[in-house]
């Protein structure tokens, strides 16, 4: 997964050379970025370095069509990845490097593109919905465990079970609100909108851990929110390649929970067999 401030990084080439086995994932909110602002010039610097490795390319889909992706603990990038888009990022280069020169007939294609790609950003009904959530993680866990959490060691069983089921109020009421069915214990965790929470959250952990929530203004619940939809996708991927400080400790605090809660929800399914048996 790459961040938009890591594109021509010598490390992403190098990754994409080292085997043709080797993807790079471009998310959505990176997409809307790149196509915002100086168009064409964020494509000649972020996307035609890539051209030669259009093949190892993948474009993400986003909003209500990866709420509606189904869980797998396995073999989750394709059902992730938007093919029509990932398709046409060939062309996409190659009509770039044309519209570069002043063709107005690939001009008009990028502006295309550049219509669909819109804005992104959250409207203040969300700010204040998150607000509240956010609230209630302040008010529900304790400071010691949040640093616990922050430093890679594991919490107390009553955080960890006031924490999984808070994510799981917040997936089902997300997941209502689209008619979309919640899935079963075995599959929750797999899911988008659950990392997604996951992911938020770990962000509210920081924000704790540095002072109060409430303090937080809307312009960084925005960044926080841009920041999640990319952590809670490269959840899936072998990794994020960003310069970004906070979010790579994010994401480590991220992950930290999601290998516990597995590890715990493992635990309850051995403990299940042995009382059936």
């Amino acid at each position: 997964m790459v961040d938009t401030n890591a594109f021509g990084e010598p490390r992403l080439l190098r990754h994409l050379r080292q085997s043709e086995q080797n993807r790079v994932a471009i998310p959505e909110a990176v997409v809307v970025e790149i196509f915002n602002g100086d168009v064409l010039r964020n494509l000649e610097e972020k996307f035609l370095p890539l051209e030669p490795f259009s093949n190892q390319v993948l474009l993400l889909k986003s909003g209500i069509d990866l709420l509606r992706v189904r869980p797998r603990a396995k073999g989750m990038h394709g059902r992730l990845t938007d093919t029509r888009l990932t398709r046409l990022f060939p062309l996409l280069c190659s009509r770039t490097r044309r519209a570069l020169s002043g063709n107005k007939a690939d001009l008009d294609f990028i502006r295309q593109f550049e219509k669909g790609a819109g804005q992104f950003s959250y409207s203040e009904e969300f700010a204040r919905s998150i607000r509240k959530s956010l609230g209630a993680i302040e008010s529900t866990f304790a400071l010691a465990d949040v640093k616990k959490f922050r430093s890679g060691q594991l919490p107390s069983e009553r955080f960890t079970q006031r924490y999984f089921q808070h994510l799981k109020v917040f997936v089902s009421d997300v997941l209502s609100e689209y008619s979309i069915p919640l899935p079963g214990l075995d599959g929750i965790l797999d899911t988008y909108i659950f990392r997604f929470a996951l992911f938020y959250e770990a962000a509210a952990l920081d924000a704790i851990h540095h002072g109060s929530l409430s303090a937080l203004s809307n312009k960084r619940l925005t960044h926080d929110f841009r920041d999640t939809t990319i952590l809670a996708v490269a959840s899936f991927f072998d990794g994020i390649s960003t310069n970004d400080k906070a979010m790579l400790t994010r994401a480590r605090t991220g992950i930290t929970i999601l290998r516990f809660l597995k590890a715990q929800l493992n635990q309850f399914r051995s403990e299940s067999q042995r009382t059936a048996t």
